[in-house]
């Protein structure tokens, strides 16, 4: 006969695994506390080297600390934090609390390395002093303006999970942030904006080609990833394009000064755009099924193209199942009737059982 704590050890195991059933298991937290933290140390770009690390080599660079968050060996949760010292060699802007990190210019498509291995937390939040408002940590695209930022995971499937990117501005990209995995939280950022955030920072080609091509681009069959509270400005294709399926665009300003408001307006809501007014850049473009775009305010929306081109939409739908709800359109924080040049929400020609309310 079995004892009785064999019998109670027995009877545990099978409420663990009938628990493990109903629930599913444990999925990963991107907030979850980190287990290795590496401080940037310095606001300089030496070089682009693909093996540097803050471990064996120094100052501590945001290069360096990306490929030493992506190492096999490193143990994740991974908090990439700043700790750059107030020097304008090290790229500080006394003038408006910011540090301005010059990218170094790589012949590489993609500026720094990718993402790999999930649950790396990029957070220029934690940077102490600078100002009170706004990103304190300003990447800046080497040239003309032709290299992407960040691409995070390799695919749906690769396990590239779970990462965040909070508290950055990105200037002089094509792309900001290309996401390829699942799960990301993308936060509080600014893309495209001057450093002060009262206008766009164009590309040195001029406003034809923006502040860039794109802020963030997620690739086809992603999942929950959320794109919340950040500031996107003067792109010459969309600020957000949304693909895969269950992705989040939340409370962000798209158009807009880093306040909400649009200040450059020259011309009536109501009238054709003209070449001498604020150029917004694009809106938000959807590809998959079941996205949810809301609480959004997306004005002020206008591209450098010529007269017989199509100016860009507030938000292009395809694919279904999509939430639209309480965005903002051509309205800006301050309540202003700055409208946008091209149409508010554009359907398509078939869509499928869309939820659009409140907008």
């Amino acid at each position: 006969m079995f004892g009785k704590r064999f019998m109670g050890l027995v009877v545990l195991f099978v409420a663990a695994v009938l628990l493990v059933l109903l629930i599913g298991p444990a999925q990963a937290d991107p907030q979850a506390p980190a287990q290795t933290t590496i401080v940037v140390d310095s606001g300089t770009d030496p070089d682009d080297s693909k093996s540097a690390t803050c471990i064996n080599a120094t100052p501590c660079t945001l290069r360096r600390a990306i490929v030493q968050a992506i190492d096999d060996d490193t143990v994740r949760p991974v908090t990439i934090s700043f700790n750059i010292p107030a020097d304008p060699v090290e790229g500080y802007n006394s003038a408006l609390g910011v540090w301005e990190l010059e990218v170094y210019p790589t012949n590489d498509t993609t500026v720094f390395r990718r993402l790999e291995g999930g649950q790396i937390t990029i957070d220029g939040s934690t940077q102490p002093g600078g100002r009170s408002e706004g990103p304190k940590i300003i990447l800046i695209g080497p040239g003309t303006g032709n290299k992407r930022g960040l691409n995070i995971g390799n695919s749906p499937q690769s396990g590239d999970d779970d990462n965040v990117i909070r508290g950055l501005g990105f200037q002089n990209f094509t792309l900001a942030i290309s996401v390829n995995s699942n799960g990301n939280l993308i936060e509080d950022n600014w893309f495209g904006l001057t450093s002060d955030g009262s206008d766009v920072f164009l590309r040195s080609a001029g406003p034809q080609d923006g502040s860039g091509s794109g802020g963030v681009g997620l690739s086809g069959n992603v999942t929950d990833n959320t794109i919340t509270g950040n500031v996107f400005l003067g792109f010459d294709g969309a600020a957000v394009a949304v693909r895969g399926d269950d992705n989040i665009v939340r409370a962000n300003y798209i158009g807009t000064a880093a306040s909400g408001n649009v200040p450059g307006k020259q011309t009536a809501p109501d009238l054709i755009c003209t070449k001498v007014d604020w150029l917004g850049g694009g809106g938000i473009t959807l590809e998959g099924e079941r996205h949810v775009i809301e609480d959004n305010i997306i004005a002020g929306l206008r591209q450098e193209i010529s007269g017989t081109a199509t100016q860009p939409n507030a938000i292009s739908v395809s694919g279904g199942g999509h939430t639209i709800s309480n965005n903002d359109i051509g309205l800006a924080k301050n309540d202003a009737e700055v409208g946008v040049c091209g149409r508010g929400i554009y359907l398509g020609s078939a869509p499928i059982a869309n939820s659009v309310e409140g907008n």
